[in-house]
Parts: structure tokens; C-alpha cells; sequence
């Protein structure tokens, strides 16, 4: 007797399942994400802390070779790239859309320009940064109108930095079980180079947008950080 084969109406529905446990999952990671970044933002530190082993403060820090002065930090977070242009004599403003963060942020030594504001709308002046930055950001950087955003804040000529993730040159339990949990919450792999899909995306869409982009990595410690670049004409 041949074998009974599914129907397509079926097949579908087996899927349906599995392709809603997936959608309850990432809801669930953003929201994590959300609380982590706003009612949480006192834990941020000591979560980055246990992720990186205690090095995502020097591979934000990292980002101040990148800038140029007037300077715009994207995301600034708790401040510590902000604290590290201000030590290193670079003019800067750090812009985050979380009140919590920028309390964080705004803790001695406090940088001298805070502002609290969103990515997709921008209030500065056209062309009014040499250097724009953003380190580790969320899928809010894919969006068109952040895109749109950071290309007229861009002077002639100016530059933006994207740090995306940091890729461990060593393999070994730790960082196989560092890799697993970025993976289970969507984050990109820390043990491969390949892009991300959002990542690919994001250097299309800055093409698009008229800027030139490059592709490169930065070894910092035990980790290379894949960093893209975008200049304005």
C-alpha cells in the first residue's frame, strides 16, 4: 500500500504550533529587553558585565577612535562612551530614548550633553554631526526612519559607526554557552562571522540612503568586533 502523504491544508497546520511558540518567544525576549533597557535599567551593567566577561565596557570604549568631534553617541545607554569622548577631549552628545538610562547616564562624572529623544527623530540640524555612533542597538536601527534620520544629521563627508556584535576568537564551554543564550534570544551568534539577516539589512538600507559602506573587525581583547562604517558624500 503506498504511504498516505499529508495534505498541504495539514502540513500548515502542524506548522502553526511551532511558528506561534516562536512568535511567544520573541515577544517574550523583547519584553525582557524592554525592562532591561527602561523598570531594569539599574541591572544593565552587571548583565553586559556577565555576557562579555566582564569587557563590554572596553569594547564600547573602543568607538572613541571612531569619532569626531561634534560627535553624536546613538543609544548612549548608561554613558560610559560618552565619559570616554568627554576624557579624551572629543565634543559629543549622547541621545537615548530611555529616561532610565539617562539617569544612569547622568551619574558623576556626568558628560556634559545628554538629551533624551528617539533614534527616528532626530533634534538636531541637518548636517550638524562630523560623527554619529551606536553601539550594540536594537532592531530600532533597520528602521527606515532611523536610517533617514542619522543620513541628514551626517555632515558632508561625516561618518557612521555601528557596532554590531562581538565574535570570541576563542572556543570553549564558556563561550559555546554565551553563544547559545545569544542565539535563544535572538541576539547574533558570538562565535561566527557571518552577518545577521538585520545586519545585511542595515548596510543595504544606508546604501540606499547614499552612503558608502565598509565592513570591518576590530580585535579587542579575546574578541574581534565587527564594526560598519557609513560615510556621507
Amino acid at each position: 500500500m503506498p504511504p498516505v502523504m499529508p495534505r498541504a491544508g495539514d502540513r500548515a497546520d502542524s506548522r502553526r504550533p511551532a511558528a506561534h511558540a516562536a512568535h511567544h518567544w520573541r515577544s517574550i525576549v523583547r519584553a525582557g529587553f524592554h525592562l532591561l533597557y527602561h523598570q531594569a535599567a539599574w541591572s544593565y551593567d552587571a548583565v553586559a558585565a556577565i555576557v562579555s566577561l566582564g569587557a563590554w565596557r572596553g569594547w564600547v570604549e573602543s568607538c572613541v577612535a571612531d569619532a569626531a568631534a561634534p560627535a553624536l553617541e546613538v543609544g548612549c545607554g548608561p554613558g560610559h562612551l560618552q565619559r570616554a569622548l568627554w576624557r579624551a577631549g572629543i565634543a559629543s552628545v549622547g541621545l537615548d530614548r530611555s529616561p532610565q538610562m539617562l539617569r544612569l547616564a547622568a551619574r558623576p562624572p556626568r558628560p556634559p550633553w545628554l538629551v533624551h529623544g528617539d533614534a527616528r527623530s532626530l533634534p538636531f540640524a541637518d548636517g550638524h554631526f562630523a560623527s554619529v555612533i551606536a553601539t550594540f542597538p536594537t532592531e530600532v536601527i533597520i528602521d527606515p526612519a532611523c536610517v533617514a534620520e542619522l543620513r541628514r544629521v551626517l555632515a558632508p563627508g561625516g561618518v557612521l559607526t555601528v557596532l554590531l556584535w562581538a565574535e570570541w576568537a576563542r572556543d570553549d564551554g564558556v563561550t559555546r554557552l554565551l553563544d547559545a543564550a545569544a542565539r535563544h534570544t535572538g541576539q547574533h551568534s558570538v562565535r561566527t562571522a557571518t552577518p545577521a539577516a538585520r545586519h545585511d539589512a542595515l548596510a543595504d538600507a544606508l546604501r540606499r540612503a547614499g552612503l558608502a559602506t565598509t565592513w570591518h573587525q576590530r580585535p579587542v581583547g579575546a574578541v574581534r568586533l565587527h564594526v560598519l562604517t557609513a560615510r556621507a558624500p
